[in-house]
């Protein structure tokens, strides 16, 4: 988390002056003895057989606290002995048997396979004093227009969909292209607004783990009624307000209705982090679900067991992505086992590397298996941030975290700094490899990041090149493809439908009708795929239709029926062959008739006198029995009335 201008609407005519601010220096440390609790316990982190748990706690007087949900993890949080009971055991604030002895001595146990403290973790924030290379008046006049426009089925601000970032990383191109997002991404954070106009619909079920409680894992929990309401806005109040800057905290400046009474003592200073963080993932992969995981409370801080049944919840529950907008000087172990569990099972891991401006490793992003993400600006050439950790051994890849126009809760508008906000740049982009290569995996992520805008050393593979990374990554998924009409076994006549579904991972270029293996009509390139088929140009009989989905990699589907065409041309022939013309009859009468066609004979009708006499006869021999008492004497017309398939 760094310098964050949150918006939540902006007059037009409105000139607002720079807003200074001086955000705090936060070094991040984990793996530390954490402060004691109010019964004077402290928490650990235990990693063991499920079996041996309870004996374990007894061995060394804890309490089980929790347990990472899922077979076989054998992670749980353990409340540890009190200060006493460590102090009769040689252990206080003034004694020889350190922390650290401690741990290790909890460790030598032979059923605990590891031992650490449930150590605080932070967002981390912008080092005092930093020169940022945008000022808040520039990303105010970048959101100067703030009509909507489309945004993949959502209206969104302008200055959202279209801002400097975008353009550095070939966004627009890259979505042109179909590439637009799959899969769930999750965010282990400090929750999401699900009531957010642009994020509601790409939301799936997360889980709240400050409050242990699934569903939507909301941010607004945190505040209280009158700051809810005030923060609140629909869409439309956001673009008729007048607005006022209003300090919130040393590192957030929101624009907030003139009306507005909002103590700025009312909002955590972490406040809305998730929220923006979710806001540039669907701003890079719109058609990807997010998967909100509230690890974070709003002050910005969380717990080493919290982050790690986090990890362990998003893999378990789909996410083929998880980002990880915080970072720390030390490791955790834990942290580490629980991020090989993810890339194991081929979930790609991205976190920042830091705001402190120096070359230093920071974890997660430090990690092996883990994409760490630093910040540059978004010119051409591309430039680190002043505020981004650096190191080529450190650093995997930079994007854009500068200035960065994002969501903010209440259906408003944020403008952004810090490797927070450039790491779900990058898992967004993860996103877009994912749809397609549903494969993607943490290793062929890494080689297509590596198709970057080149830049000095310390940056790693350089600025991603979104547009480049997709382009070269093969589609290897065919499309499907299913022939709709004429269905199987029908019998076609005159001018006939063909038509034909198909998808494909990223997108179909065109479906190709075939008739017994010969094209004809040219590839239909968009939905509906149809055509219309003169079935009079192929001869009566069966005949197979097929029809040919390919993708742009050139990968092909296809799908065929048979049919029947049965065209008639020919009338049928008929014959009245009883009684003979002119014979004078009594009695009952057979009268006959011969009937035949080069398809076939559907029906024959006798007309009397010019009327119809008895039902359409149907098959063969075509006769009916006339009785003749009734009629007058005199002459009587017979004629008879052959009908083929054409007249059906």
């Amino acid at each position: 988390m760094l310098l964050i201008l949150a918006l939540t609407a902006r007059s037009g005519s409105d000139r607002i002056a720079h807003a200074q601010a001086t955000p705090q220096n936060f070094v991040p440390a984990l793996g530390t003895i954490p402060e004691q609790l109010s019964d004077g316990t402290t928490q650990f982190v235990l990693r063991a057989p499920a079996d041996r748990i309870n004996a374990i706690a007894e061995r060394h007087g804890f309490t089980v606290l929790g347990t990472v949900q899922g077979q076989g993890h054998d992670v749980f949080l353990v409340s540890g002995p009190s200060s006493t009971i460590l102090s009769n055991g040689g252990f206080n604030a003034n004694s020889d048997f350190s922390a650290d002895q401690f741990v290790v001595s909890v460790q030598l146990d032979p059923d605990v396979l590891h031992f650490e403290p449930n150590a605080i973790v932070v967002t981390p924030e912008v080092p005092a004093g930093i020169d940022l290379n945008h000022s808040t008046v520039e990303i105010l006049d970048s959101l100067n227009n703030r009509s909507l426009v489309e945004h993949f089925g959502s209206q969104a601000w302008y200055g959202y969909v279209n801002q400097p970032a975008t353009s550095a990383i070939r966004l627009t191109d890259t979505h042109a292209a179909s590439a637009t997002g799959a899969g769930t991404v999750a965010i282990i954070d400090t929750g999401v607004d699900p009531t957010h106009p642009l994020l509601q619909g790409v939301l799936v079920p997360g889980y709240d783990f400050v409050n242990d409680a699934p569903g939507p894992a909301s941010e607004w929990q945190d505040l209280d009624h009158s700051t809810v309401e005030i923060l609140d806005h629909s869409t439309v109040e956001i673009l008729d307000s007048q607005l006022a800057p209003v300090p919130l905290n040393p590192s957030t400046v929101a624009l907030l209705s003139t009306a507005s009474t909002l103590d700025p003592q009312q909002l955590p200073a972490a406040f809305g982090h998730g929220t923006m963080v979710a806001g540039i993932v669907h701003l890079v992969a719109p058609t990807a679900r997010i998967m909100p995981l509230k690890a974070f409370r709003s002050d910005g801080t969380s717990r080493t067991f919290d982050i790690v049944r986090a990890i362990y919840y998003a893999v378990d529950h789909g996410a083929r992505v998880i980002n990880m907008s915080f970072s720390a000087t030390t490791l955790s172990p834990e942290i580490a086992r629980a991020i090989n569990y993810a890339t194991d099972r081929g979930v790609v891991c991205v976190a920042s590397v830091g705001n402190l401006g120096r070359e230093v490793v920071v974890y997660p992003g430090g990690f092996r298996n883990v994409i760490g993400v630093a910040s540059s600006n978004s010119a051409t050439p591309p430039v680190r941030s002043s505020f981004s950790n650096y190191g080529d051994a450190l650093v995997s890849l930079a994007a854009p975290g500068e200035g960065i126009i994002t969501t903010y809760p209440g259906g408003g508008y944020a403008g952004t700094w810090g490797t927070s906000f450039s790491t779900p740049i990058v898992a967004g982009a993860a996103a877009l490899l994912l749809q397609v290569d549903p494969s993607l995996n943490f290793q062929k992520a890494n080689e297509q990041f590596a198709k970057a805008v080149a830049m000095p050393a310390g940056m790693g593979k350089g600025r991603l090149n979104l547009l480049e990374a997709v382009r070269t990554l093969p589609d290897v998924i065919a499309p499907s493809a299913s022939l709709v009409t004429p269905a199987g076994g029908t019998v076609v006549s005159g001018e006939v439908v063909i038509s034909a579904s198909a998808s494909d991972n990223v997108s179909v270029a065109g479906v190709k009708f075939l008739l017994d293996g010969s094209p004809f009509g040219a590839e239909d390139t968009a939905a509906p795929y149809e055509m219309w088929w003169p079935s009079t140009s192929a001869s009566n009989g069966s005949h197979v239709v097929t029809a040919i989905a390919r993708d742009a990699a050139g990968n092909l589907t296809s799908s065929t029926t048979s049919v029947t065409v049965s065209n008639d041309f020919e009338e049928p022939t008929i014959a009245l062959t009883g009684p003979s013309p002119g014979a004078i009859v009594s009695g009952t009468v057979t009268i006959s008739a011969n009937a035949s066609d080069d398809i076939g004979v559907v029906g024959v009708t006798f007309q009397k006198n010019g009327a119809a006499s008895g039902v359409e006869d149907v098959e063969a021999p075509y006769e009916l029995s006339w009785p003749t008492e009734p009629e007058a004497d005199g002459v009587h017309t017979w004629t008879v009335v052959a009908r083929d398939p054409r007249h059906l």
